[in-house]
C-alpha cells in the first residue's frame, strides 16, 4: 500500500517552500537520525531533466537550512532526481507526475495496468491509454481506488 501523509511531514514542508521557489517540484523527503548526525535524502523534479548542477545547487541551499533545522548537527544530505522509473511511495506523486507513464498493481485484478497519469482525485487514480497486464488487452480509461493499489513505478518510456 502507498502512503498519503508525506505532506503532513514537518521535513517536507521545510524543504518544499524553499525548492519550490528555485522553479523545483519536491517528490519526496526523508531523514534517519544517527547517534551523531541526521541522514536526510532529498528527491526533486523539474518536469525535464534533473542535472548535477541542479542537485547541487539544491544541496547547498538545503544544508544551511537543515543544519539550523536540526540545531547544527551533523548532516549528510543525498539530493537527487526521482530517475527514469521511479517507485512511487506516496500518493501524492501521482499528481506530481501527471502525463507520465507508470505501471500500476491492481490488488482486486491481480494484475498490473499500464498507462499514463491522468490524475488522481477522490481517492482514485485515473489511467488514459491503458494496457492491461501482459495480454495487450488496451482499455481507453481505468480508474483505480487508492486502497486497490498494491505498488506503482514510473515506467522509463514517460
Amino acid at each position: 500500500m502507498l502512503e498519503n501523509n508525506i505532506e503532513n511531514d514537518p521535513l517536507f514542508t521545510v524543504v518544499k517552500e524553499i525548492v519550490e521557489p528555485m522553479g523545483y517540484k519536491l517528490v519526496y523527503t526523508n531523514a534517519k537520525n544517527g547517534i551523531n548526525d541526521v541522514n536526510i535524502t532529498v528527491v526533486i523534479h523539474n518536469g525535464g531533466s534533473i542535472s548535477l548542477e541542479d542537485c547541487g545547487k539544491v544541496s547547498r541551499i538545503l544544508y544551511t537550512v537543515l543544519s539550523n533545522y536540526y540545531d547544527n548537527r551533523d548532516i549528510n544530505l543525498e539530493v537527487s532526481s526521482p530517475g527514469l522509473s521511479r517507485h512511487i511511495k506516496d500518493i501524492y506523486e501521482f499528481n506530481l507526475f501527471k502525463g507520465k507513464r507508470i505501471r500500476v498493481y491492481s490488488i482486486s485484478n491481480s494484475v498490473y495496468f499500464h498507462g499514463i497519469i491522468d490524475k488522481f482525485e477522490d481517492n482514485k487514480l485515473t489511467l488514459i491509454n491503458v494496457r492491461k497486464g501482459d495480454n495487450k488487452e488496451e482499455l481507453n480509461l481505468v480508474k483505480i481506488e487508492q486502497d486497490d493499489i498494491k505498488k506503482a513505478q514510473l515506467e522509463e518510456n514517460s
